[in-house]
């Protein structure tokens, strides 16, 4: 259980630096992937505690999070 979170986790990470590319490139490549885990801790909290949220109000419901997002520059 624990490799497949630490799969998803890489991937969020991936995403997230995809996304933030432009954003993100004046900073140094360690400060860069300080930013990109606790950007992916923050994401995976706040799912678990929808997710915990959600399961006591219905417990038939599932979570679904879909990680092929496009997000417009005009939003930043």
């Amino acid at each position: 259980m624990k490799y497949k979170e630490d799969i998803d986790r890489k991937t969020l990470k991936i995403k997230m630096a995809e996304v933030l590319n432009e954003r993100i490139k004046p900073l140094s490549s360690g400060m860069r992937a300080i930013l990109l885990d606790d950007l992916a801790t923050a994401f995976e909290s706040r799912l678990l505690v929808l997710s915990e949220a959600q399961s006591k109000n219905n417990p038939k419901l599932k979570t679904v999070v879909n990680m092929e997002l496009e997000i417009p520059n005009e939003t930043f």
